[in-house]
């Protein structure tokens, strides 16, 4: 089962993912010719544990317009696809597979990680939270996220 890292909340023991190699990344698919990156935020602009980045599909001569959103927990190395839009908070998405991506990403950063639909999706359990501590924990519990996805990419947890 997966458990949670401990560091994805950050502190002051914590350093951030360096949110430029996060945006090299983006730019480094787009140079593939596999995604248009829209635009990317970082965390520090609005209090997140977590970067974005809205992409669209390449569809052959031109890009779809149906964006997603690529999320990489700015603590950790966790990161996945959601579905963008209105509801465009990470922890409130529909979360999806992109295997070419994750194949990409792999071959140009292999030290991240992107979790699978399916475990960004799962409910949340306490045995997602036992590395965890009791002041993370009571955090959590506060927020009630129901996803895994939810807790790594939140607007909530300081």
């Amino acid at each position: 089962m997966y458990q949670l890292p401990t560091n994805f909340t950050g502190n002051k023991q914590t350093k951030s993912q360096d949110f430029k190699e996060f945006e090299i990344l983006c730019y480094s698919l787009q140079g593939l010719g596999l995604v248009k990156v829209n635009s990317t935020f970082d965390p520090n602009s609005f209090m997140s544990n977590y970067f974005v980045a809205y992409l669209s599909l390449d569809s052959g001569n031109s890009y779809d317009t149906d964006a997603f959103c690529f999320y990489l927990n700015c603590y950790s190395v966790e990161g996945g696809f959601g579905v963008a839009g209105v509801n465009a908070n990470a922890g409130l998405n529909e979360y999806f597979d992109k295997p070419e991506l994750v194949k990409a990403i792999a071959n140009l950063n292999s030290y991240y990680k992107i979790l699978s639909k399916d475990s960004l999706s799962a409910p949340l359990c306490e045995d997602h939270l036992v590395n965890l501590s009791p002041h993370v924990r009571s955090q959590i519990n506060r927020m009630l996220p129901q996803t895994i996805g939810g807790v790594l990419f939140s607007n909530d947890l300081d």
